[in-house]
């Protein structure tokens, strides 16, 4: 059994309204989920989101009654609704008021057609998801709820729908619609008809016009009425922008007119010069702006008073570029949003003198076409690389989890520092001094003027011990507000109590100390031997007090008394780590006593710390850096006297010792890792988040506060210091390698010189309505620097189709090549490639250079061309089975070896076996050293092995599916249809046995083997992640394969229930139902039951378990189910540990 749980949400941005829905918002749509903005002055401000099932594929305001206006989404197929939305001031969200089911059950989908047109009262919505049928919906308000009042589907005879809009008519006039279509011959006519107000059906008779065949309008809007304008619909084909009036449109449904068609000249006609318009937005009834899908910002003026009819105009004024809006919402003061599917979407502003200035942007990383996973730090983590944009927006984009931090200064050292600790005079200022501890002393240096660091004597301040080096240090408070001057350094000779101020020694313990912490007004030391000596701060008699010792007879490795929670200053408990039995204690600061079990650890404690990550009930933990490079993570629940582990897990920084420490970003505390590597944890959704630091080579980290760098962090590098600050703390960090209009469509990583392989073509616009230039070219960018390395230009009828990079065998050597597969398109337009080619690369290090090597102008890898070679027909796919190249060329998979030969290259690919197929095969994967999986169009998927001559088939599939996407391990097979469905199966010679079938949800653009967690990370979990998904929204999710058989049951009845809880809260939100198997309606179906989804649970409604409060009607749901026979026989807690664990990626 796998699980899918998503990794990144949906990036693109569909649709975007600006509405007073009782506060000024804006609201986004991105696929399935509805983002919730705050209008504000020096921006928008994300407010909350809402979660539904399908896409959304129409957004509108409409207003039910007078007053506060609402929203009215539409979700596309299979599971077609329509939804009222309204917005919660209270809880600052957006509530499903009424929906209704937009189903027909034998109607044909209807596509390439805008879905929804609101009428000039906002009160009557058209709907067109099937063709032959248009649904109009009518609004009202019942107890000041927005609800949908009726719902009637009429037939209509416009069968080839392209767009459709509501004349701008009086009221008194009633409502009418117009139709933009294609009749069988093929022209395009505008059809307008009238809507009975109390039936709600479209009259059957109306009017005609036939449109010029050299225009091919695609798209109509409606510009509403003004006080001296009387609107109409505006039409955009590829070189024209066409305005018909409504009333002039409305006269001629006269019932002496009806059914006629008339060539009727539009009212005005403008060039276009611009590519295809891919959104708009109003800003007043007569000013529009439009996007190009080329990210041409236009700003259309219609001047269409009757007055100055022949003599109005469309007006057309290029304001700049920006990325291709899908939609564009006018906020207000010249702040337009821009909502892109295929580039970032943008704030932008407007000025005076008409350009256009960035305010914001959201990353966008729509749509995928393809993607890899690379391991760019050596850690065995992936990060996920995609070929993400279109148009001038093609970009390579990195996702991984991590953190922004600006670097402000850095500082060498020709001695390595040991570790650092910043001094300030009193709570709440800035650092005055830091103690810098080498291997064998202590310097104090003046940091008010960092970077630059003055060492101060022993004569300057004599209070601070030099000769040995500083174990621990920090000032003394008893409150977050303390104004004391004191101060505590902890050296492996002495605890000194001195004066920040004066520089003076006011006490000093001795002993023979190995490890120490200072937190507050209390100070615990580890002796030589094993014993342990708790210290309190008499800040009033300025003296060490002995509180309490114990002697464990076992040498102590670490210990922390850091405060368990923001806002406190010192803990009550002290964590102890031991050398010996790689154990760690908790205890009672005041007398020493354990208060719970021996906890053990897989290594040396090296690093110890107790943490409430926020959530007093649920996010209490022990966190225990070992000396081998781990970090483990023990959840703790307190009871009256007496402290508990309940579960565990493990993170791998890498081999080397990890230490722990506090830090504030944001005016947030979490937990910096380093080690091998850094790593920030953070609470989010229930459970502890993972974030990369990008600065490398941290070793110790400590707060710094400044009049130059403000609130920052300095860190102890390898080699030198270096001041830093974490700006936003993401769960995602996304970073862009920009293209321009060379939009990546495959990719490969080559990690012995750590750079990417990508395949791209090339479209540019070009002027007077020609053809737009076209190209393709193959190019080298490293993976560290994003620079680019070397690229490989193809003829224009020439395109990249895939690149891999794999060990081919030449007799006994072998040797890695980047093999790029091209297809040569002919003159005949839609024909099927005869012809292709493959091209393979060496590339090298510079001699001398290794990898990763950061060196300052150092020479790039060599990219050598050592083959080309002819195919007869398009490189579909490629793989490396046993050594072999398989390439699927059109319809069959043919192996070559690489051989020697006396031609001018030395090498050619020689054909050893092909397997021919009857349908056109899509995809290809290895499965194994030896074995593939391809998928073809017809016939789902099949397992094929090379047995050393040639392929032979394992298993076979049967199942009529469209096949879009293949992914396999060893022991099974997944693949996705284009009805948004995945399937799993297990190989029982001759055939693939089925064993999951999922609702998606989305078209999947690629399915990648492999996990972003690397395998020591993963061991010992009752999951492994072993793919990622990807889709054209921008939506990356992770697979998971269940490894526990008990557990699977487990979490089978978690999902069960808690999606019947989200279902009696939300009635929309039937999660059941969307994740049975949905396929087209035209494909026969034979069973007479409801079909249900199996192998496959939804790791999204798990997560929705970890944000329940314990207490809360919800989470009894839960655990009791809706019948005695659905309880679940668990505590909260144990259900929240276990989700802690399969959901911790």
């Amino acid at each position: 059994m796998h699980i899918v749980s998503t990794y990144l949400p949906p990036t693109a941005a569909s649709h975007a309204v600006k509405c007073n829905l009782g506060d000024d918002l804006l609201v986004v749509a991105r696929i399935n989920r509805l983002d919730l903005y705050m209008l504000r002055s020096t921006g928008i401000q994300h407010v909350s989101s809402l979660e539904l099932l399908p896409r959304v594929v129409a957004l509108h305001e409409i207003s039910p009654e007078d007053g506060v206006s609402a929203l009215l989404a539409i979700t596309d197929h299979p599971d077609c609704s329509a939804l009222v939305l309204e917005y919660s001031p209270k809880q600052r969200n957006l509530v499903v008021s009424s929906s209704q089911k937009l189903v027909l059950p034998y109607g044909r989908p209807l596509s390439g057609c805008v879905n929804c047109a609101i009428s000039p009262d906002g009160r009557h919505a058209a709907i067109a998801l099937f063709q032959g049928t248009m649904t109009i919906l009518s609004f009202t308000r019942e107890k000041g709820v927005a609800r949908i009042a009726r719902k009637v589907d009429s037939a209509i005879r416009e069968l080839l729908l392209l767009s459709f809009a509501f004349l701008p008519l009086p009221a008194q006039d009633g409502i009418a619609i117009s139709l933009l279509h294609k009749s069988y011959t093929g022209s395009r006519h505008i059809s307008t008809r009238g809507v009975d107000l109390d039936t709600l059906d479209i009259s059957a008779e109306g009017s005609s016009i036939e449109l010029r065949e050299e225009d091919e309008p695609t798209r109509m809007i409606c510009v509403p009425r003004a006080a001296s304008k009387p609107g109409g619909l505006l039409l955009f084909g590829p070189d024209c922008t066409i305005f018909y009036q409504a009333d002039k449109l409305h006269k001629m449904q006269s019932p002496a007119k009806s059914r006629r068609t008339s060539t009727r000249q539009p009212d005005l006609y403008e060039e276009w010069k611009y590519s295809d318009v891919s959104g708009y937005g109003f800003i007043d009834e007569s000013r529009l702006l439009l996007s190009d899908k080329y990210g041409k910002l236009v700003l259309l003026a219609l001047d269409n008073d009757p007055k100055k009819i022949p003599a109005g105009a469309i007006n057309i004024h290029l304001l700049g570029e920006a990325s291709a809006g899908s939609c564009i919402a006018y906020l207000n003061a010249g702040v337009i949003f821009i909502g892109s599917e295929t580039g970032d979407s943008q704030l932008m502003k407007i000025t005076s003198s008409g350009k256009l200035e960035v305010i914001d942007t959201f990353s966008n990383t729509a749509p995928i076409a393809d993607a890899v996973l690379a391991d760019l730090d050596n850690t065995g983590d992936h990060v996920v690389v995609t070929c993400s944009g279109n148009g001038r927006t093609g970009s390579l984009r990195t996702i991984r989890s991590g953190a922004n931090i600006e670097e402000l200064a850095s500082m060498e050292t020709s001695i390595p520092i040991k570790n650092i600790f910043p001094l300030q005079e009193t709570s709440g200022t800035s650092h005055l001094y830091m103690l810098i501890s080498y291997d064998q002393e202590t310097k104090l240096v003046d940091a008010r003027e960092a970077p630059r660091l003055s060492e101060l004597s022993a004569h300057q301040f004599p209070g601070v011990a030099r000769e040995f080096p500083t174990l621990a240090a920090g000032n003394v408070r008893r409150t977050i507000f303390d104004t004391t001057t004191l101060a505590v350094q902890v050296t492996t000779r002495a605890a000194i109590l001195f004066d920040v101020q004066s520089g003076a020694e006011y006490c000093r313990w001795s002993g023979s100390i190995t490890t120490a912490s200072v937190s507050g007004d209390a100070v615990c030391l580890g002796l030589r031997g094993g014993k342990v000596i708790a210290l309190k701060v008499d800040i009033e008699a300025a003296k060490l007090v002995t509180q309490a010792e114990r002697n464990f007879d076992k040498e102590i490795s670490t210990l922390s008394i850091e405060p368990i929670q923001s806002g406190e200053v010192t803990s009550n408990v002290v964590v102890i780590g031991f050398w010996e039995d790689f154990l760690v204690k908790i205890c009672q600061l005041h007398n020493l006593a354990q208060v719970g079990e021996d906890i053990e650890t897989p290594h040396t404690p090296h690093s110890v710390l107790a943490w409430n990550f926020g959530d007093r009930k649920e996010g209490l933990y022990l966190l225990v850096g070992t000396g081998n490079g781990h970090i483990l993570s023990v959840k703790l629940k307190e009871t009256k006297n007496r402290v508990l582990a309940t579960s565990r897990r493990t993170v791998v920084l890498g081999d080397r010792p990890v230490l722990l420490h506090r830090c504030s970003i944001a005016g947030a505390e979490v937990i910096m890792a380093t080690g091998s590597r850094a790593m920030l944890l953070s609470w989010s959704n229930g459970r502890i988040a993972q974030h990369h630091v990008n600065i490398k080579n941290i070793e110790s980290v400590a707060p710094f506060t400044s009049s130059a760098f403000g609130d920052a962090l300095i860190f102890k590098l390898t080699k030198g210091l270096s001041i830093a600050r974490i700006g936003k703390l993401e769960k995602l960090k996304i970073d862009s390698v920009s293209l321009g209009y060379d939009v990546p469509n495959t990719l490969a990583y080559h990690p012995d010189i750590k750079a990417f392989a990508v395949g791209c073509l090339r479209t540019e616009p070009s002027l007077n309505g020609a053809s737009d230039n076209i190209g393709s070219s193959f190019k080298l960018i490293d993976a560290l620097t994003f620079e680019f390395l070397n690229s490989h230009s193809f003829p224009p009828n020439e395109e990249v189709t895939k690149v891999i990079v794999g060990d081919l065998v030449m007799g006994d050597k072998q040797e890695r090549y980047i093999i790029v597969g091209t297809a040569i398109w002919e003159d005949e337009e839609g024909s099927e490639p005869t012809k292709g080619r493959i091209l393979l690369f060496r590339a090298s290090l510079s001699k001398g250079m290794q990898v990763g090597s950061g060196a300052a102008n150092a020479p790039p890898p060599v990219l050598t061309l050592v083959l080309e070679q002819d195919i007869p027909g398009s490189a579909v796919g490629l793989a490396v089975v046993d050594h072999r190249l398989a390439i699927i060329v059109n319809t069959i998979v043919v192996v070559y070896e690489l051989r020697r030969t006396q031609t001018a290259q030395g090498l050619e690919l020689k054909a050893v076996d092909q397997w021919i197929h009857n349908y056109a095969i899509w995809s290809i994967v290895p499965a194994g050293d030896s074995r593939v999986v391809i998928g073809d169009a017809l016939q789902s998927a099949t397992t094929l092995r090379w047995n050393g001559t040639k392929l032979e088939v394992v298993a076979k599939d049967w199942t009529t599916v469209n096949s879009l996407n293949v992914t396999a391990d060893e022991t099974y097979v997944i693949q996705s249809d284009i009805d948004g469905n995945l399937m799993s199966y297990k190989p029982e010679p001759p055939i693939l046995q089925q064993t999951g079938h999922y609702h998606f949800g989305e078209t999947i653009s690629c399915l990648v083997p492999g996990s972003i967690r690397s395998r020591s990370n993963q061991n010992g979990s009752i999951v492994a992640a072993k793919h990622v998904l990807l889709t054209p929204g921008g939506r990356i999710s992770l697979i998971q394969e269940i490894l526990d058989e008990e557990k699977e049951m487990t979490l089978l009845a978690i999902e069960r229930n808690m999606s019947a809880a989200l279902k009696a809260e939300r009635d929309h939100y039937d999660v059941g139902s969307w994740r049975a198997p949905h396929v087209n309606t035209r494909r026969v179906i034979t069973s007479e039951e409801p079909l249900q989804s199996y192998g496959f649970l939804d790791g999204d409604i798990l997560s929705h378990a970890l944000e329940l409060d314990p207490d809360s009607e919800m989470a009894k749901r839960l655990l009791n189910g809706s019948r005695e026979a659905e309880k679940l026989d668990m505590t909260f807690s144990e259900v929240r540990g276990l989700l802690e664990e399969v959901l911790a990626v």
